[in-house]
């Protein structure tokens, strides 16, 4: 099997030449063929996933949500799609924590040897890709607007510093959801589409699949703290709607969140892929 094990020296983790060593000594021997390279840039990182997904069996992917979500934009538009594997080095990871895999990088790494090749969906969100969430309103904005900084010194606890004054700052999101051959409307402080569990770092969705056909449209009534207390102690207030496409229209100057990247403005047309994505991940029993 050829291998290709692409990082960002530039990541944030002052370790991060230590970790490369350990992954190629650990990995290396496992395969007939173990190529390493660093990213110099987020064009030459794009140019080398695209040019290696014809020429590798599997792409070990070192990074954070941002860093998947760019790999999973370049390769759900190929029609030969190698198997992924992740390494994550992200504040928060939410993306490996909804593919079922650790975080800590030495069991990430133990993963890779002893894993198993599992096809799950993501979503197609206008002329994007995303693996987990796509959402907006209150708080959407704190992953790709808390400084690089701040995550450095902070890390997952930056996140939480943002979101302190959000709580008081009144925000509200409005419109329809058309899914299912029917027209819902919302009106919210936030809304997300979430293909799994995991959001900012806490399973709100417990449960909730990646690999069948469906994502699950989460959104409460307008409330006290921009109902953010509603998605871990009120979840019977919750509205959930499964389906398999749709769309969601909003007010023109809603920004959408893309697995923690900016994304488009107003409408959002959604459909799943099935099984679209081949990763890595836990053996199931």
């Amino acid at each position: 099997m050829k291998v290709l094990f692409i990082y960002n020296p530039v990541s944030g983790h002052r370790n991060i030449k230590r970790k490369v060593k350990y992954v190629t000594k650990h990995l290396a021997p496992y395969y007939d063929r173990f190529d390493v390279v660093a990213s110099l840039s987020t064009n030459h990182f794009r140019q080398t996933i695209y040019q290696a997904s014809s020429r590798y069996d599997l792409l070990l992917i070192s990074g954070g949500d941002g860093t998947i979500n760019m790999t999973i934009n370049i390769i759900a538009r190929l029609e030969h799609r190698p198997v992924l594997g992740f390494i994550p080095l992200g504040t928060i990871n939410d993306a490996v924590k909804n593919f079922g895999n650790p975080t800590r990088f030495k069991k990430a790494v133990n993963l890779i040897k002893d894993s198993y090749v599992k096809d799950v969906d993501i979503i197609k969100v206008n002329n994007r890709y995303v693996s987990y969430v796509s959402c907006c309103g209150a708080f959407s904005d704190i992953p790709y607007s808390t400084s690089v900084r701040a995550k450095k010194l902070f890390g997952k606890l930056s996140y939480y510093f943002k979101a302190i004054p959000r709580f008081f700052k009144k925000q509200e999101v409005h419109g329809y959801i058309i899914a299912n051959d029917k027209r819902k409307m919302f009106r919210s402080n936030f809304l997300l589409i979430l293909n799994g569990s995991m959001m900012g770092g806490f399973k709100i969705n417990k449960g909730a699949p990646n690999d069948d056909g469906y994502v699950d449209i989460l959104f409460t009534n307008p409330g006290i703290f921009n109902s953010v207390f509603k998605y871990f102690f009120r979840k019977k207030s919750i509205t959930r709607i499964r389906a398999k496409s749709g769309s969601i229209m909003v007010n023109s100057n809603v920004t959408w969140d893309f697995d923690g990247e900016v994304g488009s403005k107003g409408r959002l047309n959604f459909e799943v892929l099935p099984k679209h994505l081949s990763i890595l991940t836990i053996k199931e029993d």
